[in-house]
């Protein structure tokens, strides 16, 4: 049956309406609306705060997602439906991308040739070599003449070289990395929109909050999710671990009325492997207002890692030795 909200009788009253969106319903009523970008509202407009989306945040998730009216009320604010999704047109596409932003991820950049060699020069081993070259030059030069000159300069051009060959293999890994993370762009993922409901595939940066996606054993999350239908649904969330050895399987299940609320864990956070089960589910948050935001925001940051400190703590030891 045709929804009262997005019947073609409304589309002249909605057309005069003013551009500026003073609250979510308004837009989420509307795909007739003229997109404005006085009209950007938060990514979690439709009343769900960025906690809901949180690791071991059940029991306020639950408590919100009653006040709301469970995920049917989410399906109304979202002016979606379970059965046939959002209208998915260009106009109501761009609105919510507008409002809710997009499901996109940077990529890494590709360094420049010289910014590799400054990176490799930047190693104190090599300004250990690099002054043992020039106290050798110096040196030799005083006691041995244009002879001792020679094996000073032979150290300093073998330490270039190596530089210069490690520095290019270096750009030619991360060459091969950003290649490989162009592939990402490729992964999809099945949706339900249009009218009459019809399923197709799409690349899951196309996803826009609003959508009702359908996932199944072996899937990544595309963007955090409020289920609606699941069936034997369990999910690995071991990515949001610290320890990289710990897994964290979650069995999940929509949470409805008729659900008892210790049985019910209906939030699907971003790339997260579905490892059994199926489950349809509505699209909540998407790109940086999403649980992976947070999580790359992390690994974007300057701070080394545990790791990596202490294989730089090891090279400066290993510079003083060898210097």
């Amino acid at each position: 049956p045709a929804r009262p909200t997005w019947s073609p009788k409304n589309t002249s009253r909605l057309d005069n309406r003013s551009s500026t969106l003073t609250n979510p319903s308004q837009y989420l009523t509307s795909t007739n609306q003229k997109p404005s970008s006085s009209s950007k509202l938060p990514a979690r407009s439709l009343g769900v705060s960025r906690q809901l989306f949180q690791p071991g945040n059940k029991q306020p998730c639950l408590a919100q997602l009653k006040e709301l009216g469970y995920a049917d009320g989410v399906l109304k604010k979202l002016a979606s439906n379970d059965n046939t999704g959002i209208v998915g047109d260009e106009r109501d596409l761009e609105r919510r991308k507008i409002i809710f932003g997009k499901n996109s991820k940077p990529l890494p950049q590709l360094p420049t040739i010289f910014e590799s060699i400054k990176q490799t020069a930047q190693d104190k081993l090599w300004w250990c070599v690099g002054g043992a070259a020039v106290f050798s030059a110096l040196s030799g030069g005083i006691f041995l003449g244009f002879a001792g000159l020679v094996e000073g300069f032979s150290i300093v051009l073998a330490a270039l070289l190596i530089i210069s060959i490690t520095s290019l293999a270096d750009w030619i890994k991360d060459k091969q990395f950003v290649a490989l993370q162009s592939l990402i762009k490729e992964e999809e993922v099945t949706v339900i929109r249009g009218k009459f409901g019809a399923t197709s595939s799409i690349s899951v940066w196309d996803l826009v909050v609003g959508d009702v996606i359908l996932l199944d054993t072996g899937a990544r999350v595309p963007a955090d999710c409020l289920i609606v239908e699941s069936s034997d649904l369990q999910v690995d969330e071991s990515f949001e671990v610290e320890s990289e050895e710990q897994s964290q399987r979650v069995s999940k299940m929509a949470y409805r009325q008729d659900i008892p609320e210790s049985l019910a864990d209906p939030i699907l956070l971003a790339n997260s492997l579905i490892t059994r089960g199926q489950s349809k589910a509505i699209v909540c948050c998407v790109g940086s207002n999403s649980s992976r935001g947070s999580f790359d925001e992390k690994l974007d940051t300057d701070d080394d890692t545990r790791l990596q400190q202490k294989l730089k703590n090891l090279s400066d030891q290993f510079s003083l030795y060898a210097f």
